[in-house]
């Protein structure tokens, strides 16, 4: 007899919770690597429809800006000019964008690997296992939730200003609990959520129109104030001296934080080996000119003591006699705070679909709309949770809520790179210590902390450059002494492994470490108590669907036969091969572990 559909839409434990939660706490399931036959499973039995492929590499490129560029440009700039770097904010923005490159590398190499959707939660769960993808999973629900409802409470701010209004607050309505609803940015959530339900096709054109509309909006504004320039604005250059600069670019690094969200396209982009490097490293290219322009344009129209930090653009427009401009600035604000929020929903609902499919969230956020071909569920659950918390809570109480999940996200990314280079799906290479790799990653960890911590509270060069030495010494003697287990083919974008994802390593801690104390007393509690969720749910769920679903023989080929052609001959398919050979049956890791 079939379990009952209640039963169904929450997991797959045949009757029996608690011998599922037994059996998944006894055994070392939590850090078994999924491999790439256990994602295929999932991909074509979990929801009976599987994502559509209607996106291009321009399509990735468009996305991906108008996932990065939105609102905060006209902000973040002025601010990190104005109180940090002063005309150095141009040097900030490019050391801020070659930390974005080295994290946009490691993905690249895992999106042209493993083109999966789930992004940064699939590659470090086919790494380190369910625990560590849910970690990462649930932490990057928290930008794409929290971050994307602070976004939406800034549209009431900059539309007041298209139209004139003086105060934001007469466009909110006021409860006599002091409460500002802001039923604008709610309905515009529910309305982005209808889009994204419609189709990946659609909401591609409407991201691109509303893309094309922010980026004139924006090359406006450079132009303009180029025709404004003083050349003698940007003396002296480093006000605030090298520390300025560098604390500069920990600020303006956040406004790199986006281009990851294209990782979860993987299952919708035609052919993801090619089109999701082009995306990822195309769409940070052009944001990192747009960027370093507008901040050249900044310090050149208004000496960096006189900028506005919270209208940097519309107040220099207004002191050089060019009043009008600050309409064109609030349009093109308005346009990216569009674009932000509605890639970061699609992503969003991507990562709590996957999570769904592979059993950590009930099923049931797994379920396609077979009209559209979208996940329904997982949209339209977030779009909810979203448009509620928009309404109610304001800007700075979400602010700070993004930057720690998202760097922590970036951190176990290129963490995963090195070790599935070092340790493959077999372990390290024969003949080594299997504990050096993971005893030369520490050394880099712990020289990276070392690093961030003495920066931010002594700041003397000596102990910089010690610490900086160990990473160092670390990075040089992995390389010397460890030979790597696993070379991705052709087309890999991190060939300068470990030099790549270590470099990632070091600048991801360095700037968690600015991170404010609050913001690490609320990622605490978060933690804690999604690890409670794992444990009592997500971990026997998990485990149950996998149980239940082991191979028999003669049903494996199929799934065989498709990996190697999405994914290629991979480790992951040798393997399960050659743990085959004697019965024709495909070897499944939960078999391994229970032995």
């Amino acid at each position: 007899m079939s379990p009952p559909l209640w039963s169904r839409a929450v997991g797959d434990f045949d009757g029996s919770y608690s011998r599922a939660l037994r059996s998944s706490l006894a055994s070392n399931y939590s850090f078994k690597p999924r491999s790439l036959i256990d994602e295929e499973r999932d991909r074509t039995e979990g929801g009976g429809k599987n994502l559509r492929r209607t996106l291009n590499g321009f399509q990735l490129i468009c996305l991906g800006v108008g996932n990065i560029v939105g609102a905060g440009i006209f902000v973040t700039t002025g601010r990190v000019a104005h109180n940090q770097a002063g005309p150095a904010v141009i040097v900030s923005y490019l050391i801020a964008a070659v930390s974005a490159l080295l994290s946009a590398l490691c993905y690249a190499e895992f999106a042209t690997e493993i083109p999966i959707a789930g992004g940064a939660m699939s590659y470090t769960s086919i790494t380190g296992g369910p625990l560590l993808g849910w970690l990462v999973g649930t932490n990057l629900i928290i930008p794409h939730i929290v971050g994307n409802s602070g976004v939406l409470r800034n549209f009431s701010a900059y539309f007041a200003q298209l139209i004139d209004v003086q105060n934001t607050t007469d466009l909110q309505v006021h409860t006599e609990g002091g409460l500002a609803l802001d039923f604008l940015a709610f309905g515009l959530s529910l309305a982005l959520t209808a889009l994204l339900i419609l189709g990946t096709h659609e909401t591609s054109l409407f991201n691109l129109v509303v893309t094309v509309i922010h980026v004139l909006g924006i090359l406006f504004v450079i132009v303009a104030g180029m025709t404004q320039a003083q050349p003698s604005f940007v003396h002296p250059f480093a006000p605030f001296g090298i520390r300025g600069i560098f604390d500069g670019a920990t600020t303006a690094f956040f406004a790199f934080i986006g281009a990851d969200a294209l990782a979860n396209t993987a299952e919708e982009v035609i052919n993801p080996k090619k089109d999701l490097p082009v995306g990822l490293l195309g769409s940070l290219g052009v944001v990192t000119v747009l960027y370093v322009l507008m901040a050249a344009t900044i310090v050149l129209i208004v000496p960096y003591t006189l900028i506005d930090p919270k209208a940097a653009f519309a107040a220099a427009f207004q002191m050089t006699g060019l009043p009008w401009a600050k309409y064109i600035v609030a349009a093109a604000a308005l346009m990216g705070i569009l674009t932000g929020p509605l890639i970061g929903f699609y992503a969003g609902a991507r990562i709590i679909y996957v999570l769904g499919r592979e059993r950590l969230l009930p099923p049931v956020f797994s379920q396609m709309s077979a009209r559209f071909g979208t996940p329904v569920v997982a949209t339209a659950v977030q779009g909810v949770v979203v448009a509620f918390v928009t309404l109610f809570t304001p800007f700075e109480y979400l602010a700070d809520a993004t930057s720690i999940s998202t760097l922590f996200s970036f951190f176990l990314v290129a963490t995963s790179l090195l070790w599935r280079r070092y340790y493959g799906q077999g372990g390290a290479e024969m003949g080594a210590s299997p504990w050096l790799p993971a005893a030369h990653i520490v050394w880099l960890l712990i020289s990276s902390i070392g690093l961030s911590l003495w920066y931010q509270q002594h700041g003397h060069w000596g102990g910089l450059v010690g610490f900086g030495a160990a990473a160092l010494a670390s990075v040089v003697s992995l390389q010397s002494f460890v030979k790597q287990t696993h070379r991705p083919g052709q087309g890999s974008f991190a060939a300068w492994v470990p030099w790549v994802p270590a470099a990632s390593i070091v600048l991801n801690v360095f700037l968690l470490g600015s991170v404010s104390e609050t913001a690490w007393a609320r990622f605490g509690i978060w933690i804690a108590a999604t690890l409670v969720v794992f444990f009592l749910y997500s971990l026997p769920s998990s485990y149950a669907h996998s149980r239940s679903r082991l191979p028999a023989s003669g049903h494996v080929g199929s799934h065989e036969e498709h990996v190697e052609d999405t994914y290629g001959d991979t480790t992951a398919v040798v393997r399960h091969k050659q743990g085959a050979e004697s019965d024709n049956v495909l070897e499944h890791p939960l078999l391994a572990s229970d032995r």
